[in-house]
């Protein structure tokens, strides 16, 4: 009798989880057949024009979203692309994203001439800013010339024109000012010119003279005897040159002497050495001639310290050395 109800209790149980089981499977089928339902294939719809871009897509129950952009490729009013792509499986009252080619926004041209660089860029910044101009303006190229009226840095000219009807995005170009163009000159000889005529000289091929003067007896005063850099060195118009004048010789003791050594460059060259010594005496001459390559020349020097020694090799400064 007990076995009796035992069988008929599992097979209670073994109907509650059949039933549980075909419950299971009809809810997961009814599920699945609602959400492909609600699926749907995006079609579509580039290139074609927007009235029946969105007849197409709301037949689908799929929503919109415009975007007008300028695509000089495409007639006004014409989707240019879509966002998801045809053919992608997606679910009913999804959002597709259209690009429309739209009217060319235009807008007048800034004027940018006799405007520092830094001053173009940072107007274009601020433009970019601006989300309602956003890309007006895209500076595509900088051209850079010689000026000898704009100074460096500065707008020549520009293309648009300024104040000339522009696109929305146009490239602009824009030619810089580099300044003027510096010039190469030889450097003359002042020695034995008188500083003003010096001076006249290299003021007239645009260099800044300074000069230093030195007190050497038996010298006429005011006379150039030295000059850094040396002559036929190049300079270019705005470089700074040294001239080194005689002045008024007053008599000072404690006179010392030394053997000065200079050995040639090993260039298989000769050379032209020219040996001066600035002391408190002034500047004078101590050596003048050619020497051969590495050859080593010793030169008596009587000065009264504190003094240097100036050497210029083939007319050039050379360098200096203190006593």
């Amino acid at each position: 009798m007990i076995m009796k109800y035992i069988f008929r209790f599992f097979l209670f149980i073994i109907f509650i989880l059949f039933i549980a089981v075909v419950a299971g499977f009809i809810a997961w089928w009814y599920t699945c057949d609602i959400m492909s339902s609600n699926e749907v294939i995006v079609p579509e719809v580039s290139k074609m024009r927007i009235e029946k871009a969105r007849e197409i897509l709301k037949e689908k129950k799929l929503d919109i979203e415009e975007i007008g952009i300028y695509n000089e490729n495409y007639e006004i009013g014409t989707v240019v692309s879509q966002e998801p792509l045809a053919g992608e499986k997606i679910k009913q009252g999804r959002k597709i994203r259209l690009k429309i080619s739209q009217k060319v926004l235009r807008d007048r041209m800034l004027d940018f001439t006799c405007k520092s660089l830094v001053e173009v860029k940072d107007v274009i910044r601020k433009y970019e800013a601006d989300k309602n101009i956003s890309n007006l303006i895209v500076l595509n190229k900088i051209i850079y010339i010689y000026d000898d009226i704009i100074p460096a840095g500065y707008v020549i000219a520009q293309s648009p024109e300024p104040r000339s009807e522009i696109p929305k995005g146009v490239n602009a170009a824009l030619v810089v000012s580099r300044g003027k163009q510096e010039k190469d000159f030889l450097m003359p000889d002042l020695a034995g010119l008188f500083e003003e005529e010096a001076r006249e000289l290299l003021n007239n091929i645009g260099l800044n003279v300074k000069v230093q003067r030195k007190a050497v007896p038996d010298t006429e005063e005011g006379k150039v005897f030295a000059q850094k850099p040396g002559f036929g060195s190049f300079v270019k118009s705005g470089d700074n040159v040294v001239i080194y004048v005689y002045e008024k010789y007053k008599d000072i003791s404690s006179r010392r002497s030394t053997i000065f050594p200079f050995v040639a460059p090993m260039d298989n060259r000769n050379h032209h050495l020219k040996v001066i010594v600035d002391d408190k005496k002034g500047v004078k001459e101590v050596y003048n001639s050619s020497i051969k390559s590495g050859r080593k020349v010793d030169i008596s020097i009587d000065y009264y310290p504190p003094a240097k020694v100036i050497i210029y090799l083939d007319n050039k400064w050379y360098r200096e050395e203190r006593l």
